[in-house]
């Protein structure tokens, strides 16, 4: 497989001599190669006194200071990329869509610091006899996290299903009675067949 070396010009007299550099494979996603990754994939450096990560000083230096509240999103999905045309910048809302829509969020169990699984959670939800607070010292949480369950704040994919999953068995049980419902003309009918 062939690959591109890339250099983003000056960053070695900025950074003590340590260039930002990246590797192309595709023409596409410039995937930083200079600096260490962190958990999470980015790769990090150290900017004006501050860790921060290499495609926040990328697009700092090609088009300025990031205004407060902004976030640089990466359109191409890959955290180590740098290349200036896939970086994009946007709220911490826009990032979350972003992660939902290529598959990268998080919810639920998959959440490492999640106390409750999948189970206990529709068991919470359908827990009507009991205080928000007999509920929090059952499942050793927080009272705020069962108060933010049952008003649909935190795993919201879980409620969501469930009142969809309620709404379709109304529907099913509306139309199956239906069938059972007397249609006026069944007398009408009944009472021609008698004639006949």
């Amino acid at each position: 497989m062939s690959y591109k070396e890339i250099y983003i010009p000056f960053t070695d007299l900025m950074f003590n001599r340590r260039a930002i550099t990246a590797i192309s494979f595709d023409d596409s996603c410039w995937f930083c190669n200079s600096h260490p990754k962190d958990d999470d994939g980015y790769c990090r450096i150290h900017f004006h006194g501050i860790d921060t990560r290499v495609h926040r000083v990328v697009y700092m230096l090609l088009n300025g200071d990031i205004p407060e509240g902004m976030v640089v999103r990466h359109i191409c999905d890959h955290p180590d990329c740098i290349n200036p045309e896939h970086l994009i910048l946007g709220t911490q809302a826009d990032n979350a869509k972003d992660r939902k829509m290529h598959g990268n969020y998080l919810s639920g169990e998959s959440v490492s610091t999640s106390k409750l699984k999948e189970s206990e959670v529709i068991e919470i939800l359908n827990n009507l006899s009991n205080t928000i607070q007999e509920i929090a010292l059952q499942y050793h949480v927080s009272h705020s996290t069962i108060r933010d369950i049952k008003n649909g704040r935190s795993w919201v994919n879980i409620s969501n299903r469930l009142i969809h999953n309620a709404q379709h068995k109304t529907k099913v049980n509306r139309t199956s009675n239906k069938s059972s419902v007397k249609n006026p003309n069944t007398k009408r009918m009944k009472k021609k067949r008698k004639e006949s």
